[in-house]
């Protein structure tokens, strides 16, 4: 409404007026020169209103995207937060974990000392069972030695008797 009325009246005194547009100065007692100028001021306001028209379109416009991007990086910052937040998070469990392992491998120092026990121990059962294994060996030998000689004791004492 505000645009056409002014564009209305702009159009009537055009047409009904004709208007020298090489004057460069005006009187404005003179009734034709000062309907000029008032159709001058009403030409330059109305382009003056269009051109802010046209700027308000492009600040609400600007405003637009301003406020889109506002909220863009809001959800931006909220999501580096929950990044820093996750980050935070996963290096507690980190420490959580390293004191963990801390914990299980400082059980494992005695029982890699009890198992250095253990394999002492295997290893002198398996010596004294190679001692065995050779004494074994050794009454094998002289259990076969005694029997032939008790065969040869028996041998000799049956023969005897025999003559």
């Amino acid at each position: 409404m505000k645009i056409i009325l002014p564009c209305l009246l702009i159009f009537l005194l055009q047409y009904s007026y004709c208007v020298d547009p090489q004057k460069k100065s005006y009187d404005l007692t003179d009734n034709e020169d000062h309907i000029f100028v008032v159709k001058l001021l009403f030409e330059k306001l109305t382009e003056l209103l269009n051109k802010t028209t046209i700027l308000d379109e492009c600040l609400t416009t600007l405003n637009r995207s301003v406020a889109i991007m506002e909220e863009n990086l809001n959800r931006f910052t909220e999501r580096i937060n929950e990044g820093g937040d996750r980050i935070n998070d996963m290096k507690s469990r980190m420490q959580d974990l390293e004191y963990r392992i801390n914990s299980i491998n400082s059980r494992f120092v005695p029982i890699n000392a009890l198992s250095s026990r253990m394999q002492d121990f295997e290893n002198r059962i398996n010596s004294i069972n190679s001692r065995f294994g050779s004494l074994d060996e050794q009454i094998k030998a002289n259990k076969i030695q005694i029997n032939q000689r008790m065969d040869e004791y028996l041998r000799s004492l049956i023969i005897p008797d025999s003559a």
